[in-house]
C-alpha cells in the first residue's frame, strides 16, 4: 500500500472523466487528510480539494512520486 505523501500525482477515473490530484500536503488532523489541486480533464476546471486518507487508494492511482 502506498503512502499519501506530499508532490505525488493520484488519478481518479470515474464515470464523470478522470482528474489528476497534486498532493500539496497531508495533514494528520481529524483522521488524516491529503490537501491537492485537483484538475478535471473532461470539464477543464482545476479546484483546492481536501481529500480523507481512509480509502484514498481505493478511489485513486497514484501516477507518480
Amino acid at each position: 500500500m502506498q503512502r499519501v505523501e506530499e508532490g505525488q500525482l493520484w488519478l481518479d477515473k470515474h464515470s464523470k472523466g478522470e482528474r489528476v490530484v497534486y498532493i500539496q500536503s497531508v495533514t494528520q488532523n481529524f483522521g488524516g487528510y491529503a490537501n491537492c489541486l485537483s484538475y478535471n480533464f473532461g470539464k477543464n476546471t482545476r479546484r483546492y480539494v481536501q481529500i480523507k486518507l481512509a480509502g484514498f487508494q481505493n478511489q485513486f492511482r497514484c501516477l507518480a512520486t
